[in-house]
């Protein structure tokens, strides 16, 4: 049975290699494998455990999924959504994601960048009410989709 919980320091490695795995195809897509989800450190995944809303999806004792979300200024900010390969198309991006967003209920709003190359998240993201906002250049060949969503406490 697969649970959405809050992540917790012991969980940081599992979430960081989930991570790494999942944001290879992209890394690969791209042939740029310093892209921040490929160059994160465990260090980096801690401290957001310890001082931002993470949450993992687990199926019995394994994590099998994360996502983070970073309030700054009344925005949520989505960041390094993952679900391991053998999990996908099950919903659980769709389950952290709604986790994430139902632990921000005062947030006006959500905030999202994800890789224009990675055609499939850009329509996951839409399909979950989030709109582009713009498209940035940000290496040469990498292009930036960002995005985002009223909360439903901005009458989203």
């Amino acid at each position: 049975m697969t649970t959405i919980l809050r992540a917790e320091p012991a969980d940081a490695e599992a979430i960081l290699g989930i991570q790494k795995r999942a944001f290879a195809a992209e890394a690969q897509a791209v042939q740029d494998w310093s892209i921040p989800p490929m160059a994160e450190t465990l260090a980096s995944v801690l401290e957001h455990i310890r001082s931002a809303c993470v949450f993992k999806a687990v199926d019995g004792d394994r994590v099998i999924g994360s996502i983070r979300g970073v309030l700054s200024g009344g925005v949520c900010s989505i960041h390094r959504l993952s679900v391991d390969e053998a999990y996908r198309g099950r919903g659980l991006g769709s389950a952290l994601l709604t986790a994430v967003e139902q632990a921000h209920p005062a947030a006006t709003g959500f905030a999202l960048t994800t890789n224009a190359a990675m055609e499939e998240n850009v329509r996951f993201y839409l399909r979950h009410g989030y709109r582009v906002e713009a498209r940035v250049r940000y290496a040469e060949t990498i292009t930036l989709v960002e995005m985002s969503k009223l909360s439903q406490a901005a009458g989203a």
